[in-house]
């Protein structure tokens, strides 16, 4: 990779992209981001309002009643609690006591700061040049202002996730361990890492993990009472059949195979009038077959890359599991796609040497496909409602893309250009 950046024209190009990503992040998320209240940090900021208040979290998961709580207190923009867990009424705490639109300007700050964060860990893990770092970084352009503008939480996450990963590479076990179960507290992604720590064999990491993530657990249990954690599982179930609370199951913003099943198979006089068939067992079938073929490319993967040495075999562990884990997501909102720096960050560390002009060209498309593609931004008529539904999913589309490349990349070129991870540091 590094050599193509050598080449003027590809310093240019880079250069060009660079800057148009920075200034689209800068004038479509920054500034909003300053200016307005957008959801989703008002469900943060409210929640964190209401804890201190002495309200019971059990009742956040109405999302009537904390809308109507959020405009109370100045907030005039939409607001809702679920699906978040219980824990979640914290994280703003520190904030709660500024105005909405103050904390969300110090909230934003740290964003930023995060994104260095990012950049740093990304020239760490990778060795690459900043060149490369800056273009990786700013090539997300759209979950970056989505991020930006929401107030979400996202950079904070990704960042752990490769904080986690670069004190496993230390062998700093325990740190790695507690600070994925903490993540996974707030967000239930980065317990995939955990198992693939587990399937690893790193039993440090795993059993740290594990003991943290149960303490956290039992600590919010008597903190927050069964009663919120009864709420709290029977919201997230539907959640994860495809059920987004207060937005229904056909929204193609969405990008999942969930939303995708629901739009061919279930018929609603209202939101879905014209599907394929009316077979509502259909999305059912649909998606756990896809999360089986899922599972078996990524085995087959990880079965044709053993006998590499173990931190190559590691890294492509890892990114199999955290890419197909955002791959079966049932929901994917544009800030989700922050999530993609953490596979690819480690793709690049695995495969900078030995990455080829069309593979890096690829790999960049496909990525752009799937964070920077959005369903609002054409209207399809193409006169055939199938095919209208399947062009509303380019993001779903550019991850499958994404998951099959990296896969053949690893599972085969790994073997044929015998790539061997770099030692870190």
């Amino acid at each position: 990779m590094e050599s193509i950046e050598k080449t003027r024209i590809a310093k240019l190009v880079m250069a060009v992209l660079t800057l148009f990503c920075v200034t689209l992040v800068v004038w479509k998320g920054l500034v909003p981001g300053w200016k307005n209240l957008d959801s989703d940090f008002p469900n943060y900021y409210t929640a964190s309002r209401l804890l201190l208040e002495g309200e019971p979290v059990a009742k956040f998961y109405d999302n009537d009643w904390f809308e109507e709580q959020a405009h109370q207190r100045g907030i005039d923009a939409p607001a809702r609690f679920s699906p978040f867990p219980p824990i979640t009424s914290v994280l703003a705490i520190p904030l709660s006591f500024f105005e909405p639109l103050v904390a969300k300007r110090i909230w934003l700050l740290f964003n930023v700061f995060l994104l260095f964060v990012l950049i740093a860990q990304l020239r760490m893990i990778t060795n690459l040049s900043f060149g490369w770092v800056f273009f990786i970084a700013f090539w997300l352009a759209l979950p970056l202002m989505s991020n930006f503008r929401m107030g979400q939480f996202y950079l904070v996450l990704v960042c752990g996730m490769l904080a986690a990963y670069q004190a496993a590479i230390r062998n700093r076990s325990k740190s790695a361990g507690n600070l994925l179960a903490i993540l996974t507290i707030f967000k239930y992604v980065p317990i995939t890492l955990l198992m693939a720590f587990g399937i690893l064999g790193n039993k440090r990491i795993w059993i740290m993990g594990s003991i943290t993530l149960l303490v956290l657990f039992g600590f919010q249990i008597l903190f927050f009472g069964m009663d919120t954690w009864q709420t709290y599982v029977n919201v997230l179930l539907g959640h994860l059949s495809g059920e987004i609370p207060g937005q229904g199951r056909f929204v193609p913003a969405f990008q999942s195979i969930d939303s995708f099943a629901a739009h061919l198979f279930i018929y609603d006089a209202e939101y879905n009038p014209n599907p394929l068939a009316d077979l509502p067992a259909m999305p059912r079938i649909l998606k756990y077959s896809f999360l089986a073929l899922v599972l078996l490319i990524g085995s087959l993967t990880l079965y044709s890359s053993k006998g590499r040495n173990k931190r190559t075999y590691r890294d492509i562990t890892l990114i199999v599991v955290s890419l197909g884990t955002l791959l079966v997501l049932p929901a994917t909102a544009t800030y989700h796609f922050l999530l993609l720096f953490f596979p690819v960050t480690l793709f690049l560390r695995v495969g900078k040497d030995h990455l080829r002009l069309g593979d890096v060209l690829v790999l960049f498309a496909l990525l752009f496909v799937s964070a920077n593609t959005s369903s609002f931004t054409v209207d399809w008529q193409t006169g055939s409602d199938v095919i209208d539904l399947i062009l509303s999913y380019p993001r779903l589309w550019g991850l499958c893309g994404l998951y099959l490349f990296t896969n053949w990349w690893l599972g085969i070129a790994v073997r044929k250009r015998r790539v061997e991870n770099l030692i870190y540091g």
